[in-house]
């Protein structure tokens, strides 16, 4: 079987990956501004895909990325609303909902098996908690600010909160202002996994994945799997089932 192309174009780094079935082969990451560079530059190493998917963040199309997967793959598929997939959709308004959402929710299902609930948290430049059912229903979730939104948005917003990294100790008290920040954000996105993982069913498998996925996860309590490159898998596993459709 040919390989297959999927682009993950997020809020701050676009991720493009190369798959051969279900084994992630190479993995690039750009700026929007090198992207199509990317996807040419794995083209020319495996040579044309069967197939292409992108999920973007971004409303507004990229002209140069499109034309590059087209010239890189025989059948480019752009994830939306309309698109054929593994797990039903009941979102109200599913023309709104993000690709990502709905491609980290499918790559969960890969990860935690079948026949289990998934709470899915993607801990990003936003902080997103999604519900799979164990029949595969994807019924909605919640979106909030992550942590480094949190840290920024106190120091913007703030006459005298200086701008601190995620980096560093978190204590469960922060003994100065640094560490109060950095505890208060990112024990604050833990307090909220916590108690989705509360609110959804008894059982649910708990899947993580975004840049602070592991500095999220130590500060909770229970087992939970991170997966870094999650919508990616699920973009595959999209292009699969699109394909057998």
């Amino acid at each position: 079987m040919k390989q297959t192309l999927t682009v993950d174009r997020g809020n701050s780094m676009t991720k493009i990956a190369l798959w051969q079935d279900d084994k992630l082969c190479r993995l690039l990451t750009a700026t929007c501004a090198d992207e199509a560079d990317c996807v040419r530059h794995i083209a020319g190493e495996a040579g044309r895909s069967a197939a292409a998917i992108i999920s973007s963040v971004n409303p507004h199309s990229s002209p140069l990325l499109e034309d590059a997967l087209r010239s890189a793959a025989e059948k480019v598929v752009i994830l939306n609303a309309a698109t054929e997939l593994p797990v039903a959709i009941e979102y109200a308004s599913p023309e709104t909902l993000g690709s990502d959402r709905i491609a980290a929710a499918v790559g969960a299902r890969a990860v935690a098996g079948h026949g289990v609930p998934v709470l899915v948290a993607d801990l990003g430049t936003a902080a997103t908690f999604d519900l799979l059912t164990a029949d595969d229903r994807y019924t909605g979730g919640n979106i909030s600010a992550g942590v480094g939104m949190r840290l920024s948005a106190l120091h913007a917003r703030s006459a005298r909160l200086p701008e601190v990294s995620v980096e560093g100790p978190v204590p469960t008290w922060g003994y100065d202002t640094d560490t109060a920040l950095r505890s208060g954000a990112l024990r604050g996105v833990a307090a909220e996994l916590e108690y989705y993982r509360l609110q959804a069913p008894a059982g649910s498998a708990v899947v993580l994945t975004g840049g602070d996925a592991e500095a999220v996860g130590k500060l909770v309590g229970f087992n939970y799997i991170i997966e870094k490159n999650l919508v990616l898998l699920g973009l595959n596993r999209i292009l699969h089932h699109h394909n057998e459709a």
